[in-house]
């Protein structure tokens, strides 16, 4: 990849040292990390800032299919939990 020098003082050196998460990470990866991109203006534009994160879900499959479940269910039919999370007639002596 083409390389560009850059002249910055002093302090702006160590900032970017300090800023490193490792020994290894290199000062144009502090910069570009530290860097963010401006805000989408239109939805077109939010749309395309978005496709970075196609494909990556927030929950397993086995989560999704959870919840999918529970929201077929009833409300009068879901077992009533206490706060620790176990079921009612677990407590019940």
């Amino acid at each position: 990849m083409p390389q560009k020098t850059i002249s910055v003082d002093l302090e702006a050196y160590r900032t970017l040292r300090s800023a490193r998460q490792s020994k290894h990470e290199s000062f144009s990866a502090v910069i570009k990390r530290a860097i963010e991109r401006p805000p989408a203006g239109t939805f077109p534009d939010l749309l395309e800032q978005l496709k970075e994160f196609e494909g990556t879900g927030v929950f397993t499959p086995a989560e999704r299919a959870e919840f999918r479940r529970r929201q077929r269910q009833s409300l009068r039919s879901r077992a009533r939990v206490t706060r620790a999370g176990l079921p009612l007639k677990v407590l019940r002596y």
